[in-house]
Protein backbone atom coordinates (compact mmCIF):
# COMPACT_ATOMS: atom_id res chain seq x y z
CA UNK A 1 0.00 0.00 0.00
CA UNK A 2 0.94 3.42 -0.87
CA UNK A 3 0.87 6.23 1.80
CA UNK A 4 0.62 9.60 0.13
CA UNK A 5 1.62 12.44 2.48
CA UNK A 6 1.25 16.25 1.24
CA UNK A 7 2.09 19.42 3.54
CA UNK A 8 3.43 21.70 1.60
CA UNK A 9 0.95 24.22 2.06
CA UNK A 10 -1.91 25.08 5.14
CA UNK A 11 -3.71 22.25 3.54
CA UNK A 12 -2.82 18.50 4.75
CA UNK A 13 -3.76 15.78 2.85
CA UNK A 14 -3.35 11.92 3.49
CA UNK A 15 -4.33 9.47 0.98
CA UNK A 16 -3.73 5.58 1.10
CA UNK A 17 -4.06 3.42 -1.94
CA UNK A 18 -4.28 -0.47 -2.13
CA UNK A 19 -3.01 -0.79 -5.66
CA UNK A 20 -5.96 -0.52 -7.16
CA UNK A 21 -8.47 1.78 -4.99
CA UNK A 22 -8.30 4.83 -2.47
CA UNK A 23 -8.76 3.23 0.45
CA UNK A 24 -8.85 6.54 2.41
CA UNK A 25 -8.25 10.26 1.62
CA UNK A 26 -8.89 13.44 4.04
CA UNK A 27 -7.58 17.04 3.23
CA UNK A 28 -8.02 19.37 5.79
CA UNK A 29 -6.49 23.29 6.59
CA UNK A 30 -4.68 23.61 9.24
CA UNK A 31 -4.01 27.00 11.02
CA UNK A 32 -0.26 26.24 11.21
CA UNK A 33 -0.47 23.12 13.53
CA UNK A 34 0.98 20.84 10.79
CA UNK A 35 3.53 19.34 14.15
CA UNK A 36 0.70 18.73 15.83
CA UNK A 37 -1.97 17.24 13.75
CA UNK A 38 -0.31 15.35 10.97
CA UNK A 39 0.61 12.08 13.16
CA UNK A 40 -2.38 12.01 14.84
CA UNK A 41 -4.11 11.93 11.13
CA UNK A 42 -1.86 9.29 10.07
CA UNK A 43 -3.06 7.18 13.06
CA UNK A 44 -6.48 7.72 12.43
CA UNK A 45 -5.85 6.79 8.71
CA UNK A 46 -4.79 3.44 10.13
CA UNK A 47 -7.38 2.97 12.35
CA UNK A 48 -9.68 3.83 10.24
CA UNK A 49 -8.82 1.23 7.26
CA UNK A 50 -7.73 -1.69 9.89
CA UNK A 51 -4.27 -1.47 8.41
CA UNK A 52 -1.05 -1.22 10.41
CA UNK A 53 2.05 0.98 9.39
CA UNK A 54 3.52 -2.91 8.29
CA UNK A 55 0.70 -3.48 5.94
CA UNK A 56 2.89 -0.26 3.54
CA UNK A 57 5.16 -0.85 0.70
CA UNK A 58 5.84 2.59 -0.30
CA UNK A 59 5.84 6.14 0.64
CA UNK A 60 5.29 9.19 -1.18
CA UNK A 61 5.61 13.14 0.37
CA UNK A 62 5.07 16.37 -1.51
CA UNK A 63 8.48 18.21 -1.87
CA UNK A 64 7.08 21.70 -3.16
CA UNK A 65 6.87 24.55 -3.90
CA UNK A 66 5.54 25.66 -0.67
CA UNK A 67 6.22 26.64 2.72
CA UNK A 68 10.01 25.51 4.19
CA UNK A 69 8.55 24.55 7.78
CA UNK A 70 5.26 22.92 6.15
CA UNK A 71 7.49 20.49 3.63
CA UNK A 72 10.00 19.86 6.52
CA UNK A 73 7.34 18.28 9.21
CA UNK A 74 5.91 16.05 6.33
CA UNK A 75 9.24 15.35 5.03
CA UNK A 76 10.22 14.05 8.51
CA UNK A 77 7.47 12.11 9.11
CA UNK A 78 7.87 10.29 5.83
CA UNK A 79 11.74 9.97 6.71
CA UNK A 80 10.76 8.45 9.59
CA UNK A 81 8.11 6.19 8.38
CA UNK A 82 10.64 5.37 5.15
CA UNK A 83 13.82 4.47 7.83
CA UNK A 84 11.79 2.87 10.57
CA UNK A 85 9.92 0.41 8.37
CA UNK A 86 12.37 0.16 5.56
CA UNK A 87 10.48 1.70 2.51
CA UNK A 88 10.63 3.30 -0.71
CA UNK A 89 10.30 6.94 -1.15
CA UNK A 90 9.19 9.26 -3.75
CA UNK A 91 8.97 12.88 -3.96
CA UNK A 92 6.09 14.31 -5.92
CA UNK A 93 6.34 18.46 -6.76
Amino acid sequence: MLLAIDTSTAWISLALHDGAFVRYEITWQSQHHHTVELAPAIAQLFEHTGTTPADLTRLAVAIGPGSFTSLRIGLAAVKGLALGLNLPVVGVP
